[in-house]
């Protein structure tokens, strides 16, 4: 631990010292939300993305006694990006600790899929592109310099 401070430390001195400046950026990256019904294909132009929604199963609603958990409302889904292809499941988080674990999402091929809303046999799903890669920009105090990582 008191390694990895060390380093950190003379990092930052040399970034000083050197006039290199690091900046974050969260921007918020643009999103689209899709509503698909059982069965449906959809193509995302712009994206290249293709999803197939295969499978909703809305027990909750078929009168499913089970409880949050004895009941898992689901979609199964297909996610296809250019020649790679990933089938997915995603929940309607009915539990903290379902919210806490994500249930409603997942990262594919380089978009986060989040399931929305889910009735019948009907589900809204938000698409967004590349959202776990944070921004860093490095910047020289020579103008002709500037890296993107």
């Amino acid at each position: 631990m008191r390694r990895r401070r060390v380093v950190v430390r003379v990092l930052i001195v040399a970034i000083f010292l050197t006039g290199w400046a690091v900046t974050r950026t969260d921007a918020r990256r643009p999103s689209l939300e899709l509503k698909l019904t059982e069965g449906q294909t959809a193509s995302v132009s712009g994206m290249d993305l293709v999803i197939d929604v295969r499978k909703v199963r809305d027990l909750t609603s078929e009168g499913c006694v089970g409880g949050p958990v004895g009941c898992p409302d689901h979609a199964s889904l297909e996610v296809s990006r250019g020649d790679k292809k990933r089938e997915i499941t995603l929940y309607v988080p009915k539990t903290e600790s379902q919210r806490k674990q994500r249930v409603d999402q997942a990262e594919v091929l380089g978009f986060r899929i989040v399931l929305k809303a889910l009735q019948g046999k009907q589900i809204v799903l938000e698409i967004e592109e590349n959202p776990s890669r944070s921004l860093y920009l490095i910047h020289s105090a020579d103008p002709a310099i500037s890296l993107g990582h």
